[in-house]
């Protein structure tokens, strides 16, 4: 990941024109803001720099170079920017991107420390209750993972993400029915999306669905690349021959074959 170092002869040379006088950070600052505005961001970097450079106890100013650092991908001097912002004046909104940024970032206790702060200062932060689910989840803390999907779905009224995770929850503490029922729900946002149909064609399995399972294995078959098609196919057969269809289950199986030998082909 690219970052930016600035060095006291960098400024000075490459931003001559730039320069604010002295005590003018915050007309810099302003610059910064309507540059940001515009969606100039690189533009808009270079001023904040020039204010920050000036006076380093503004709140705002490192808030918003950090909303500039994100907008061009520079993950790291971002979260480090929010965490400049925030120990200067801990607000809930620094704390939500920062939390966001953690989290795509892959830290996972971070973004739950950020969360569960900002759900304390100010519970009507909607997503928070999302990504604390989705934070939950991955660690295993189940029961607080069901109970921040619900309260977001509440909230909200659903998407395909919370009703995959919330399924994906169910299914971990055996409560397969609602996995299911919360699958489902996710596949009009997600139509084409291979994990609901495998994790529905498993839960179909585990509680003895095997109508159910051939369509999400059908599915899983129209999804699945090539080379990924033979053993779906005999799964299917195995499927058909449970439910007593034996022409399907043997055309399953030569389909199985044909598909095993196209891939040498």
């Amino acid at each position: 990941m690219r970052k930016i170092f600035f060095t006291a002869a960098i400024l000075f040379i490459g931003w001559n024109g730039f320069a604010a006088p002295e005590g003018k950070h915050e007309e810099a600052f302003h610059k910064g803001e309507v540059e940001f505005s515009n969606g100039r961001y690189e533009e808009a970097l270079k001023y904040f720099n020039m204010a920050i450079s000036e006076t380093q106890d503004r709140y705002k100013y490192f808030y918003m170079r950090a909303l500039a650092n994100k907008q061009m991908e520079l993950t790291d001097d971002a979260i480090a920017d929010f965490s400049r912002a925030i120990r200067l004046k801990p607000t809930t909104e620094a704390m939500y991107e920062r939390g966001i940024m953690l989290f795509n970032n892959g830290d996972m206790d971070a973004a739950k420390g950020d969360f569960e702060d900002v759900k304390i200062a100010k519970d009507n932060f909607k997503n928070i209750q999302y990504y604390l689910g989705v934070v939950y989840y991955r660690a295993g803390v189940y029961e607080h993972a069901l109970k921040a999907f619900n309260r977001y779905l509440s909230a909200t009224g659903g998407d395909g993400d919370t009703y995959y995770y919330k399924g994906l929850v169910n299914a971990s503490i055996k409560h397969y029915e609602d996995a299911i029922s919360d699958l489902n729900k996710a596949l009009p946002y997600k139509k084409n999306n291979l994990l609901i149909y495998v994790k529905l064609y498993e839960l179909y399995i585990q509680t003895n669905q095997p109508e159910k399972a051939v369509e999400s294995i059908s599915a899983m078959i129209d999804l699945s690349p090539q080379n990924k098609r033979s053993e779906l196919y005999m799964e299917r057969s195995l499927l058909y021959g449970q439910l007593g269809n034996i022409e399907l289950s043997n055309s399953d199986r030569l389909k199985s074959r044909e598909a095993a030998a196209s891939i040498f082909n």
